[in-house]
């Protein structure tokens, strides 16, 4: 008499279970996988369902995958898959965020960005000047940047003068050239420097006392540390008679000066 009145009881409220293996479904007689639930109470009493049909239920099969809106995929590991859109609302969300996890996989809405790390110039750069011609002796100018894990783009700009403070003439000019170290006592550019593309370079015009060095490089960081690398410099290559030094060789003593790298990517 009891088992009646629970069969009766299930049978109004939409509950079905099947055979050995309890399969339950509700609202519907054809249960798909261990557990699931017909919202549109639209299923076939037998047979596959359809796209349509599974659109609007919620199933659980037997290997613990969730499928809303579809069957779970059997070749797909994840624990939860979901056919359609989703919405989450835990206080972080807002216009235009992506939803991002942290290390632990705890996710939430965060703002569009990219990781910027600044780097160090050095108040003077070279405390003797660069000669250009003088050697081939790598030198470091006293600016660097730590970067941590991952894939940079490291961007400098900085400005080169004459020592004298007067233009060289119409004979002279000076090409420079820079790069990144993994030390700061010579040596050459860094192995972690990505592709063709290793130095910043610029040039002392005729006639001119200022110059620039600029460009950018692409720089992965494959420890799993922060790593330093060295802002170098060496002699570059000089048409003439070169009379003086340069100063202020990758430093920060001009306010133009820019030495940074954004991440684009782990």
């Amino acid at each position: 008499m009891k088992y009646f009145r629970f069969l009766l009881v299930f049978q109004l409220i939409g509950i079905f279970i099947s055979g050995l293996n309890a399969q339950i479904s509700i609202l519907s007689e054809n249960p798909q996988g261990i557990f699931m639930i017909d919202g549109a109470g639209d299923d076939p009493s037998s047979g596959v369902l359809s796209t349509t049909q599974s659109a609007n239920n919620v199933f659980v099969d037997t290997d613990g995958r969730m499928g809303i809106g579809m069957f779970p995929n059997a070749t797909d590991n994840s624990r939860l898959q979901i056919n359609g859109s989703i919405m989450l609302r835990d206080g972080t969300q807002a216009e235009d965020r992506l939803l991002m996890s942290d290390a632990n996989g705890k996710a939430s809405w965060q703002s569009i960005g990219l990781s910027y790390v600044n780097g160090y110039l050095h108040p003077t750069g070279l405390a003797t000047g660069l000669y250009p011609n003088s050697s081939s002796t790598e030198y470091w100018t006293g600016s660097y940047i730590d970067l941590p894990p991952g894939t940079y783009a490291v961007s400098l700009m900085t400005m080169m003068t004459t020592a004298s403070g007067a233009a060289w003439n119409g004979i002279q000019s000076f090409w420079a050239r820079m790069s990144l170290s993994d030390s700061s006592t010579g040596g050459t550019y860094s192995a972690d420097i990505q592709g063709s593309s290793i130095l910043y370079s610029g040039n002392l015009h005729v006639n001119a006392i200022y110059g620039l060095v600029k460009g950018m490089l692409i720089v992965k960081n494959q420890s799993t540390a922060t790593k330093r690398y060295y802002l170098i410099t060496w002699y570059g290559y000089g048409h003439g008679t070169i009379p003086t030094t340069l100063k202020y060789y990758g430093s920060g003593y001009y306010p133009e000066n820019k030495f940074y790298a954004l991440r684009i990517s782990d």
